[in-house]
């Protein structure tokens, strides 16, 4: 699906003309003088406004060279199915309820406390999502007792940062995490 794009197309939505009486479509009839139905720009961009709507609200650009584009949005919007990718921050899918999951990987290790900034794959609508991390290490260790906390104040629609908190009792053992995987839920719109 595409919005019109040939040379003569208009740069910006023109206002339609008055509305007329509802009808239907024909064919004419050239023997009794009745002439076909004159299709208008009115109408035209009507629906291709009201095709690219659907596509909106389900999250999907227009693209020219994909014509399935109608039906997957039905389909995100109606229950049929979502939408789902990746990039290098993690993995999204958006559901037809409007819920997306988003998950992924941190692999930053550290053996001391710090902060560590996770960015989301695609932004979520708002900041009322849920975020829950999940330390890990590489090999089993008796001293690797650090875990993720996540700094509520620093939720953003893009992303969150994670403490990496070790033990009050450290003392003079090596604590530390390998990185963080992490799975957040709220609305993609």
């Amino acid at each position: 699906m595409h919005r019109i794009d040939s040379s003569t197309a208009a740069a910006t939505l023109p206002a339609p003309a008055a509305a007329g009486t509802p009808g239907y479509f024909t064919a004419g009839n050239p023997a009794a003088g009745i002439p076909p139905t004159s299709l208008t720009n009115d109408f035209f961009n009507a629906l291709q406004e009201e095709i690219v709507a659907v596509l909106a609200a389900a999250g999907i650009a227009p693209d020219k060279t994909n014509n399935g584009q109608l039906l997957a949005a039905i389909r995100v919007l109606v229950g049929g199915g979502g939408t789902s990718g990746s990039n290098a921050n993690g993995y999204w899918e958006k559901r037809a309820t409007n819920i997306m999951e988003q998950w992924g990987v941190i692999a930053s290790a550290s053996s001391t406390e710090g902060v560590v900034a996770v960015v989301f794959p695609v932004p979520f609508a708002d900041t009322s999502y849920v975020v829950s991390p999940v330390g890990f290490i590489n090999a089993a260790s008796q001293y690797k007792d650090t875990w993720p906390q996540i700094i509520e104040n620093s939720k953003t629609v893009n992303g969150f940062s994670v403490q990496y908190q070790n033990p009050a009792d450290a003392g003079t053992a090596t604590y530390g995490l390998d990185g963080v995987e992490w799975r957040a839920i709220g609305k993609w719109s």
